[in-house]
């Protein structure tokens, strides 16, 4: 009898897993496509990653957070200088991150970059924009970070501020001053400080400069992206920017 039974365990297997087998090769198709660009007229010799759901340069939707980009400034004289601090050896990807401390999906990507220095750092150079898109509490914590850079503990001071829920008091400083075995008054002192104030003003600029409407932001070589990646995307961008070097102009 065959016209009413449904259908037998095995068959049922067989189905699911027919339809396992089909979103399985689904991704690897997906994976095997090559990523879609477009020229960016400004600043000239970067093109633009193409993001599915993208509003102007915003990608990642609901990830891509900020609105308070800040005024536009000043032309950037030495835009390689300004954005990656210098250019890595021959085969060496340079990426510029832009991010804040309060973005969610920027502590994840921090990570995710963070780790491919500590893996492979002849092949990767970071330089991390503290970029506080979400008002003053991100200010306060970019401000500590940067002070923290002064004094060579950046990464340090970044450990524990991606960590931290809460804004950092001057108790809390002083307290991670101590376990970072710097200078609880410099650090107050160099927040507020001049060069502090240029970091923050030369961010805001490149942020204007590239389009960025929030964080994270990224310049992986001579591709610019923003919001949520795949860790498939960001592998295919960092091995362009190692295949085609800098930028124009960044040699």
């Amino acid at each position: 009898m065959s016209g009413g039974r449904g259908l037998s365990r095995r068959d049922a297997v067989i189905g699911g897993l027919s339809i396992v087998g089909v979103l399985g090769l689904a991704r690897v198709w997906r994976r095997s496509l090559p990523l879609e660009f477009r020229a960016m007229a400004r600043p000239a010799g970067y093109r633009r990653l193409v993001q599915a759901g993208a509003s102007g340069l915003s990608g990642g939707g609901a990830l891509l957070i900020g609105i308070d980009a800040g005024p536009r400034h000043a032309p950037i004289e030495d835009l390689c200088q300004a954005l990656f601090q210098g250019v890595g050896a021959p085969g060496a990807a340079s990426i510029a991150l832009f991010t804040d401390y309060r973005c969610p999906y920027c502590k994840v990507l921090d990570k995710r970059l963070l780790a491919l220095v500590d893996e492979a750092p002849d092949q990767v150079r970071l330089h991390v924009h503290e970029w506080p898109a979400l008002g003053p509490v991100s200010e306060r914590m970019a401000r500590l970070a940067l002070a923290a850079r002064a004094q060579g503990a950046w990464r340090g001071m970044h450990d524990l501020l991606i960590a931290t829920p809460f804004v950092p008091s001057d108790g809390w400083i002083a307290q991670s001053a101590e376990k970072l075995s710097l200078s609880a008054a410099r650090l107050l002192r160099d927040m507020h400080g001049p060069e502090t104030e240029r970091a923050l003003a030369e961010t805001a600029a490149l942020a204007s400069l590239f389009g960025f409407e929030g964080t994270p932001g990224l310049v992986i070589g001579r591709n610019v992206a923003a919001g949520a990646l795949t860790d498939e995307t960001l592998k295919k961008l960092v091995d362009d920017a190692r295949s085609f070097g800098p930028p124009p102009g960044c040699a």
